[in-house]
């Protein structure tokens, strides 16, 4: 029996965030994990008995086709990513940002999920951009406005974003490899409005050697995992790569995936150094 079983929500179509992440570090642990969509689980008590813990990583619990609550909960060895405003004292909770982890001390566990992608070179200048207008609808207007009246190459994944449909040197994909390995220039746009803990494809950006460009739209009364992962550019990016993190996820899945961290280190890369390298 294997220990531990990642819930996440694939969306459609679009295979990323919880998903993909979840699945790489499945990849990688195979003799401890498995993964499902939560489509396929009728009820949590049909699973629950099958694995040690079950792990719930979307982060929205009304997201689950699942009835996922406190109450479902209660009896069930559980650890759930949740955003400070669906905290409850009765889940064991978790982040997987540090900065969002460090203003939310409701959340009891901090676990990142560092994706797995190896180092893509592309001599060709295509710039990328994830598209979710309806998660970050400023950031997304920007890249809109910016360059829906230039010929420059560009790449979206995620939603179509209607407005480049006629655009000329204009491609979309939902496949993150492909993405990555055909763009040479990743740009990401802090949004005022949606607070992400930790943004998979801006570290997919890093791992796979992208030319990054982070855009201020204004003043942002917040710091999240974008600021994390700044942080970590601008002390030395190669703190990212998934193979510097492999003996400390060995310990979290001997240790029954529980991190209560200190909340007294500054930022991401102080405690990376502590606790990681």
């Amino acid at each position: 029996m294997k220990k531990y079983l990642l819930i996440a929500k694939k969306f459609a179509y679009i295979k990323r965030g919880a998903w993909t992440a979840s699945v790489d570090l499945k990849n990688e642990f195979s003799e401890y994990i498995d993964v499902r969509d939560c489509k396929t689980i009728k009820k949590i008590s049909d699973i629950s008995s099958e694995y040690e813990k079950l792990i719930f990583i979307t982060q929205v619990p009304k997201l689950y086709s699942l009835n996922l609550n406190v109450l479902t909960l209660r009896n069930v060895n559980h650890l759930i990513y949740l955003r400070s405003e669906h905290v409850s004292p009765l889940y064991n909770s978790c982040s997987n940002g540090f900065y969002y982890y460090k203003e939310h001390t409701n959340i009891k566990n901090y676990i990142p999920f560092i994706p797995n992608l190896p180092k893509y070179e592309n001599k060709n200048e295509t710039t990328g951009f994830y598209y979710r207008p309806w998660l970050n609808p400023d950031s997304c207007q920007w890249f809109i406005d910016t360059y829906k009246n230039n010929d420059k190459p560009i790449m979206t994944m995620g939603d179509i974003p209607l407005a480049f449909v006629k655009r000329k040197n204009w491609e979309h994909t939902t496949d993150r490899n492909h993405f990555f390995k055909n763009i040479s220039h990743y740009i990401y746009v802090k949004s005022l409005r949606f607070i992400d803990p930790f943004p998979t494809s801006l570290c997919e950006a890093v791992q796979t050697g992208k030319r990054i460009s982070i855009i201020d739209i204004g003043k942002r009364s917040f710091k999240d995992g974008i600021d994390d992962i700044i942080d970590c550019i601008n002390y030395d990016s190669s703190i990212l790569e998934f193979g510097n993190w492999i003996k400390w996820y060995r310990r979290i899945l001997d240790n029954g995936f529980n991190n209560g961290m200190d909340r007294n280190y500054n930022n991401m890369v102080n405690w990376i150094l502590k606790e990681i390298m």
